[in-house]
């Protein structure tokens, strides 16, 4: 798992999948896209980034991807539970609780590969 970690080309096709799928759900959804938009500009510009480093990352680099996915998750986990929340407070429009959801989730895994790539950037 470490070694999947420290390649920043594994990295980039993992964030890319994960957009594209978003993307989809977006279009079939009937979302507007103009909210997703900035999560795909967001996406391609980590992807650039990911793809411009030629060697993979150390231990260190590895390490602060863990704590990056770390908070994405415990995030994740926070919008899982505020979702269920708002379905047992009022059950109608489960839909329109259920994008909230996608956009929190989306946001929160995009920002934290993009604050990842910073950081191994700045160091």
């Amino acid at each position: 798992m470490k070694s999947l970690l420290k390649s920043p080309f594994v990295n980039a096709i993992c964030v890319s999948l994960f957009s594209a799928f978003y993307t989809v759900v977006y279009i079939l959804a009937g979302r507007p896209l103009y909210v997703g938009l900035p999560m795909i500009a967001l996406t391609v510009i980590i992807v650039v980034m990911l793809l411009s480093r030629r060697r993979r990352y150390d231990e260190f680099h590895a390490f602060i991807m863990a704590n990056c996915l770390i908070a994405a998750l415990v995030l994740t986990m926070l919008s899982i539970a505020a979702f269920y929340l708002l379905i047992l407070h009022d059950p109608t429009d489960i839909g329109k609780k259920f994008a909230y959801f996608i956009d929190t989730h989306w946001v929160t895994v995009v920002l934290s590969d993009f604050v990842y790539v910073l950081l191994c950037r700045r160091r």
